[in-house]
């Protein structure tokens, strides 16, 4: 059983997204870059899908999280940058961020980040093991999200059933 019909703005708004996301999964894998080309239309097209009707988000929700993840990241970012003299989040992470915030709204992009979160911490421990080396964050935002899209979603709303129950 499909997740989304073809009859589904979810489906078209998905699909769109993903076609975003899958050339910044390997441009930051290769050049360690996430272009602002990629991530500006990602946050405008989430917006608007916002005011379309079908959709699972409104337009207040998706601004607000868009506005409210923004300045969170980007004071984080500073205040890292300030005490390290060095770069802890990079400017596409934070706009890409942003777009997803745009696009899923306040109650699943906590969910995006602590998934990307954990599979890139778990990538670090196994692989890269050296905390000097540069670490791209983008392809692990990319994956979560894709995941998110694809039904980690229904597993969080299970556990949140189960959790209830008890």
């Amino acid at each position: 059983m499909m997740r989304y019909g073809l009859d589904s703005v979810l489906f078209y708004k998905y699909l769109i997204l993903a076609s975003f996301l899958i050339p910044i999964f390997f441009i930051d894998a290769f050049h360690r870059l996430i272009l602002h080309v990629t991530t500006f239309p990602i946050i405008v097209i989430g917006l608007i899908f916002s005011l379309v009707s079908g959709n699972d988000i409104g337009i207040f929700n998706s601004l607000f999280t868009a506005i409210f993840v923004f300045a969170s990241l980007a004071g984080v970012s500073w205040i890292y940058a300030k005490m390290k003299d060095r770069e802890g989040l990079g400017g596409g992470d934070l706009w890409l961020l942003t777009g997803l915030a745009a696009y899923f709204g306040a109650l699943a992009i906590p969910w995006i980040i602590i998934l990307a979160c954990i599979m890139a911490i778990m990538y670090f421990f196994v692989r890269v093991r050296n905390r000097d080396q540069i670490f791209v964050f983008g392809p692990f935002i990319v994956v979560a999200t894709l995941a998110w899209i694809l039904g980690f979603e229904s597993l969080i709303a299970a556990f949140n059933s189960w959790i209830l129950s008890i």
